[in-house]
């Protein structure tokens, strides 16, 4: 995954997210707001999923208070620079 694919999707989650995270809300409002959030289908990008689980946007919030914007990026893949075959050793 690219960096330009990794800011549409941190961009994406912020957009569910932003109603949360830049105002206060009053007890009970934020919860009300994350069922309804969860309640919608959505495109999400380079994802076949269409809906986003309240655990998961608590994700969200949890992380961007943290970290900010880039938090919302997804990592990149652990083993991006190394090989996906099996060594003849092992076979």
């Amino acid at each position: 995954m690219d960096e330009k694919q990794r800011q549409e999707i941190a961009n994406f989650r912020y957009g569910l997210i932003a109603p949360l995270v830049t105002r206060k809300l009053e007890p009970g409002e934020q919860a009300q707001q994350l069922k309804e959030i969860a309640r919608h289908s959505y495109d999400i990008p380079f994802s076949t999923a269409k809906t986003v689980s309240v655990r998961t946007l608590e994700r969200y919030m949890k992380v961007y208070r943290e970290g900010g914007w880039d938090a919302l990026k997804p990592s990149p893949r652990a083993d991006q620079l190394s090989s996906k075959t099996i060594e003849p050793a092992v076979l």
